[in-house]
């Protein structure tokens, strides 16, 4: 195998194993209610009424705002999530515990 080929393999595989931490973590809050995720997450760094709901999101360093975790609460309960940390962003995504 080429070593280019050995490059664009293990990109796809690095790609594919950081995008599915990330969504598998952040999913652990799906329908969290809105009070347990502002208690474990502190107060938004942004907020708006979005089209499905209330869009809250909370920058990973605040020192330095770059990417960010969103989630959508709707009737008192987080019904979506997303993040714009990148492919890596997985190791530092919150993640909620009961």
């Amino acid at each position: 195998m080429t070593t280019l080929k050995q490059a664009v393999l293990g990109l796809i595989l690095l790609c594919s194993i950081g995008c599915s931490g990330t969504g598998e973590r952040m999913s652990t809050w799906m329908g969290v209610e809105h009070g347990t995720l502002i208690n474990e997450l502190g107060q938004p760094h942004r907020a708006y009424q979005g089209q499905f709901g209330l869009v809250q999101s909370w920058y990973r360093n605040p020192d330095n705002p770059g990417c960010t975790d969103d989630f959508i609460v709707n009737s008192g309960v987080v019904i979506s999530f997303a993040s714009d940390c990148g492919v890596f962003g997985g190791s530092g995504v919150p993640t909620y515990e009961p």
